[in-house]
């Protein structure tokens, strides 16, 4: 891989560009020649450097329309039968609602990792005014597409970085980041951020997916899960960017940064697999999914959900 980078970078761009339209994105995104110096002199930039900007030009990259920008706009305009999209659009509903229900329009709101808007534009349908902050200018471009079509205003979305957000110390009343902790090296850093903008009271809004999701649904994956653990070979889930997280982890991490942990939500039950491969189609997948967490929640079950569910969402205050 350094040899194919180091050729990139002198010049074989073109030929290297033949195939995948998002493998392509990705390296002229990553390894142009002005960032070629910055990836490969750790000396020079330190490893701090080095992971913070490689895992953001991958998300970025990732995002980008030619690769997935314009899918993460449709599968919040479009009802699609995929679970995976049917989770996503669960977290946007549940968000806007729990805002809806403890904040007036005049709050002030940020939904950091905004993507192509579907929670700020729904925020602006019910008269709120938040803010949205992305690292993908390919996901903004669409999502200030979408706010313009509700007559909203496309300056409430702005390039920015979790880690270092632009805003004042203790002037936000709620922020919303959902999947964006999977895509930053430090969790833990993000959360600090989050943490320093939040007023005394402020509420966030975190979820990511539940790494051992895939495990739970599949019993070939478990046992194979359990086969790892026993051996003390470890796991063999992603690490990269997009990675799902261990819920105790992000737990931790949420506390290590000074906030108090009020409340968790799991959404989306399954896909039942089976070595890795659907035993039900989505439309199915999705009418089972429903199906239990409505059973779970009229059961009084709803605490264990997070624990099978492949969304989980963090609902923690600021202290004061």
């Amino acid at each position: 891989m350094f040899v194919t980078v180091r050729w990139a970078c002198a010049g074989g761009m073109p030929a290297l560009c033949g195939g995948s339209r998002g493998f392509c994105e990705l390296i002229r995104r990553v390894v142009d020649r002005r960032r070629c110096i910055g990836l490969f002199a750790r000396r020079e930039c330190g490893s701090e450097w080095l992971m913070n900007n490689t895992w953001k030009e991958q998300a970025r990259a990732r995002f980008s329309t030619a690769v997935a920008a314009p899918k993460w706009k449709r599968m919040y305009d479009v009802p699609t039968e995929s679970l995976e999209e049917e989770n996503f659009r669960l977290r946007r509903d549940y968000t806007l609602d729990l805002i809806g229900a403890r904040y007036s329009p005049a709050a002030r709101i940020v939904d950091v990792g905004c993507g192509t808007g579907p929670v700020v534009a729904g925020l602006w349908e019910r008269g709120y005014r938040a803010l949205g902050l992305d690292c993908a200018p390919d996901m903004l471009a669409l999502g200030r597409q979408r706010l313009v079509a509700l007559g909203g205003d496309p300056a409430l979305l702005a390039e920015g970085d979790v880690t270092a957000l632009p805003y004042e110390e203790g002037s936000v009343d709620c922020v919303v980041c959902l999947g964006v902790i999977s895509y930053v090296p430090d969790p833990q850093r993000a959360l600090r951020e989050i943490y320093r903008v939040l007023r005394p009271g402020g509420l966030a809004l975190v979820s990511f997916r539940n790494r051992f999701n895939p495990v739970l649904w599949d019993p070939v994956a478990l046992t194979r899960y359990l086969v790892r653990r026993l051996l003390g070979r470890g796991d063999d889930f992603p690490k990269g960017p997009g990675r799902p997280l261990d819920p105790a982890a992000v737990r931790a991490a949420v506390e290590a940064a000074g906030l108090v942990l009020e409340h968790r939500e799991g959404l989306g039950l399954g896909p039942l697999r089976f070595r890795r491969r659907a035993l039900l189609s989505e439309r199915s997948a999705i009418a089972l999914s429903r199906r239990l967490r409505s059973a779970a929640k009229r059961l009084g079950l709803g605490g264990v959900l997070p624990f099978w569910s492949d969304v989980n969402i963090y609902l923690s205050r600021k202290p004061g």
